[in-house]
């Protein structure tokens, strides 16, 4: 079970932890271990074995303390998984990286270096994405993420709900292509040679299954050779996938900000 709601600012205990609002106990014996050990040795072990892995006792024995040292930090895994995806979160590029608030065509150069960062992380920490989400982001460095996506529209004379709104379609969308590749690659799901003998052959798989009587369009995809899989890796099929999508999504941007930008001066 997480932690219950506490506190004058109404948060669990672990979105307490993560913005600094709670102190060190000052009695007691001194602490054998400390949450950042802790949550780099949860992440080491998501990392390597998948996020079920992850559990009190081992990440004790990995640091070499006992599982009660670390109940004094953290009171269950749920709150250890969140501080564990706050933590790989806070890697990514500061805001300021992004080119946001630059001038003229830059927001587009920063929304497609926020969507690929985005992407990257997703991809090498492929865990976070079966984590489910018990609410709207909260956690310091996802809000500092959401940010600064923002920042980088500043530019626009998009209102800021529609800001926020070409953000959120963004992040849901770079999301959704790292979930698909990364269960398309059998990731923690059995032998991944054989996923990957499995995924290779899904195209013959689909010429022997569709007919053109039945999947007319779908056929006719098949045998042009859509859905054939390029020898390569997850990463390389989802930044392949990226490119394509994400300039549909961006010239949608695009004309929506050269709208407003028409409406305000004609204003």
């Amino acid at each position: 079970m997480g932690s219950s709601n506490s506190g004058e600012y109404g948060i669990t205990r672990v979105m307490e932890q993560l913005w600094g609002l709670t102190e060190a106990p000052r009695k007691g014996p001194r602490p054998t271990v400390h949450l950042a050990q802790i949550i780099d040795a949860a992440i080491g072990i998501a990392d390597a074995d998948g996020y079920s892995a992850v559990s009190m006792s081992r990440v004790a024995k990995q640091i070499g303390v006992t599982t009660m040292a670390l109940y004094r930090h953290v009171e269950s895994k749920d709150d250890l998984l969140a501080l564990m995806v706050d933590a790989v979160t806070g890697r990514m590029p500061q805001p300021a990286d992004l080119g946001g608030g630059a001038p003229g065509p830059g927001w587009r150069d920063g929304l497609d270096t926020w969507c690929r960062e985005y992407l990257a992380l997703l991809l090498r920490h492929p865990w976070t994405l079966h984590i489910n989400a018990k609410g709207p982001p909260l956690a310091p460095n996802h809000l500092r993420w959401l940010d600064a996506g923002l920042k980088v529209l500043e530019p626009t004379r998009l209102s800021e709900t529609e800001k926020l709104g070409v953000i959120l379609t963004l992040h849901n969308y770079v999301q959704g292509t790292a979930k698909l590749h990364v269960d398309f690659s059998g990731y923690g799901d059995g032998d991944p040679a054989e996923v990957s003998d499995i995924n290779r052959d899904y195209e013959g798989f689909l010429q022997r299954l569709i007919t053109a009587d039945r999947f007319p369009s779908l056929s006719t995809a098949v045998q042009a050779g859509a859905f054939s899989v390029a020898d390569s890796t997850a990463e390389e099929d989802a930044e392949y996938d990226l490119s394509f999508s994400l300039g549909l999504l961006l010239d949608g941007v695009q004309r929506l900000v050269e709208a407003r930008a028409r409406e305000a001066d004609a204003g």
